[in-house]
């Protein structure tokens, strides 16, 4: 079996048969299919089982969050390499294939995108597409997606996602595999189409687990690069903590909006005052200041935040988030277009 492709689907009953289907169309007898019904609460496993092909396996489990159902489905995988795909995307089914009957065993990670280049695969680069840091930023490098990853090397250095992440695990594992010295290559191909139709996603919507999720994401990826078989400055290693700790303060703020008790709201917002919260400020205190000197107005909400001035910072970066929703609004195009990446 050369390819395992898994799909957490959670009330995905809409669009997750489509999805199936862009992957069922390829030729091939050494590709897998495993679907992990994480708990739908609709009839996503009704629609899965009247799906008939034996390369189609569907797992049912308890909810326990997209880190969890992935991990359920890299348990069962048998193929050489995995890939990810989210249950409201689909794939280009002719170049998948050609991918499948050419597949070499070089690589431990394959990134693929008709963007990239020799440059967007070196280390630096590739950590930068983790924290959304640097100048150069390869696509989608903090998703899991549009990437191969060989199931030996994943299990060999126990490499799975961290279900204590809500926000953020897709970059964590990724992170752990550059960390622990995978062979990483690149195919300058698209074959991912990633569609924007999921109500249910996790980065929309609040969920009480956030801040902490966002706590161990920072002190995991800290520990894994301190650890890690990069030779790499130690800086550098520092600028990307400060630039993840930075960026979570705007998503923290995002995610607060969508509570509508007020209270409950002003209460969530003072844990921008944690011990945790204003320890790992203190400790990247240096390096946030050279990001908020780079970003100039734009790290307003971040600066004032680090001043404690918490309240104020909260309502700037309400009246922005209005006026972006506004702009957006008038520029907006059909929520069903997909974008091949």
């Amino acid at each position: 079996m050369k390819l395992s492709v898994i799909i957490p689907a959670y009330n995905a009953s809409e669009f997750i048969s489509e999805s199936v289907n862009s992957i069922l169309t390829i030729n091939s007898n050494q590709i897998e299919i495993i679907v992990v019904d994480d708990g739908s609460k609709d009839n996503t496993f009704e629609v899965l089982s009247n799906i008939s092909d034996t390369r189609i396996r569907v797992l049912r489990k308890n909810n326990g969050g997209v880190s969890s159902a992935r991990n359920c489905g890299l348990k069962y995988a048998q193929g050489e390499y995995i890939t990810f795909l989210d249950a409201d995307d689909l794939v280009d089914s002719h170049v998948l294939e050609k991918i499948i009957n050419c597949m070499d065993d070089k690589n431990d990670v394959i990134y693929y995108s008709k963007d990239y280049t020799q440059e967007d695969i070196r280390i630096e680069v590739l950590i930068n597409g983790v924290f959304g840091a640097g100048d150069r930023i390869p696509k989608n490098g903090s998703a899991p997606y549009s990437k191969l990853y060989r199931r030996s090397f994943l299990k060999e250095n126990n490499i799975a996602f961290n279900s204590n992440v809500i926000y953020g695990e897709d970059g964590l594992f990724i992170l752990e595999c550059i960390c622990k010295g995978a062979k990483i290559g690149y195919e300058k191909v698209s074959w991912y189409f990633q569609r924007n139709v999921n109500e249910n996603s996790v980065t929309r919507s609040w969920d009480e687990r956030w801040f902490d999720s966002n706590i161990i994401f920072l002190k995991e990826s800290q520990r894994l690069l301190l650890n890690s078989k990069l030779n790499l400055d130690e800086q550098l290693y520092n600028y990307w903590i400060s630039m993840a700790l930075y960026n979570s303060i705007s998503r923290y703020m995002f995610f607060l909006l969508q509570i509508e008790d007020l209270t409950r709201q002003n209460e969530k917002l003072l844990l921008f005052r944690s011990p945790e919260f204003k320890k790992l400020v203190s400790f990247y205190k240096s390096n946030l200041q050279i990001i908020l000197d780079e970003k100039k107005y734009k790290g307003i909400v971040a600066k004032l935040v680090m001043e404690g001035r918490i309240r104020r910072a909260f309502i700037i970066y309400r009246v922005i988030y209005i006026m972006k929703k506004v702009f957006k609004r008038q520029s907006i195009q059909k929520i069903n277009t997909k974008v091949l990446i």
